[in-house]
Parts: structure tokens; C-alpha cells; sequence
């Protein structure tokens, strides 16, 4: 008689703790839903601690100051590879410079970016010319691509921190 009782009342216990354990189960699933809608529906903010570029404007400041002496130094020989170089330094300024504005909501932040560059290659190859009156052609014709690309890249990074 008394096993017969033990068995009822653990079966009892064991079925409670079922329906419990599926209650709660229940409402992680609803809980995991609704965190992955609250995901989908956000709406990139004002910038955190988390978001990158965070010294994105001093960098790209840095960038366009070290193509600036770039251009002011003499260079005994000019070849193709330092001509690359100096080109990708205006990837890294579109990226750095496109960063920054992201980070404070400009609008229409590449556009931007590529419309800044260029006007700084322009005046670069121009203090060159006046220099010594000669041209990159190489630099010119990667410059604008880099910046580009730099910013796409800023972009792409900007926005998946964001989700």
C-alpha cells in the first residue's frame, strides 16, 4: 500500500515538473522570438562606445596630412610600386574619412568622402606639378577607385556593427 502511494505521488511531481519545464520552454521561445524581431525592426542609432570610427576623424586627418608631405618631399626615383603606395593612402583616407562621417549621420557620407578626396588629390598633384611640373599618372588613375572602395569598406563595417 505505502509503494503504491510513493509511486502516485512522484508520478504526480513528475508531471508537474513537466508542465513547468515545458512552461518555460514555451517562454524562451516566445522570449527568443521576440528578441529576433526586436533585431530586424531596429533602426540604426546615434553612435555607442561599441560603434567603430571612434578616432576615425583623427586618422583620416593623419592620412591626409602624411600624403601631404608626400607629395611636398622630393623623391629621387619614381616607380611603380611607390606610385601604388602613395594611391593607397587615398583607400585609407576614404575608409578613415567615410568612417567619420557614418559615425555622425552625415547624409550622403561617400559621396562625400570621394568629393573631399578628390579635391585633395587634385591639390596634391597640383602643389606636385608646380613643384617639379610633372604628374603621376598612375596615382591619379587609383586614386579615385581607393577612395571608393575605402568608403564602401567603411560602410560595410559600419553597418554590420550596427545590427
Amino acid at each position: 500500500m505505502m509503494n503504491r502511494q510513493l509511486r502516485r505521488a512522484s508520478g504526480k511531481t513528475d508531471k508537474k515538473q513537466e508542465r513547468e519545464q515545458q512552461k518555460r520552454k514555451e517562454a524562451r521561445a516566445v522570449a527568443r522570438q521576440a528578441a529576433r524581431q526586436a533585431r530586424s525592426n531596429r533602426v540604426p542609432g546615434p553612435p555607442t562606445a561599441r560603434s567603430p570610427g571612434r578616432y576615425a576623424g583623427w586618422l583620416a586627418l593623419a592620412s591626409a596630412v602624411i600624403m601631404s608631405l608626400q607629395a611636398v618631399a622630393p623623391q629621387l626615383e619614381r616607380t611603380t610600386l611607390t606610385s601604388i603606395v602613395d594611391a593607397l593612402f587615398f583607400v585609407i583616407f576614404g575608409y578613415f574619412f567615410s568612417l567619420f562621417l557614418l559615425r555622425r549621420t552625415v547624409p550622403r557620407a561617400i559621396l562625400v568622402t570621394v568629393g573631399i578626396g578628390t579635391l585633395l588629390g587634385a591639390s596634391i598633384e597640383l602643389a606636385k606639378y608646380l613643384q617639379v611640373a610633372t604628374t603621376d599618372p598612375i596615382r591619379v588613375l587609383i586614386a579615385v577607385p581607393g577612395l571608393l572602395i575605402g568608403a564602401w569598406i567603411a560602410k560595410a563595417l559600419y553597418l554590420q556593427a550596427q545590427k
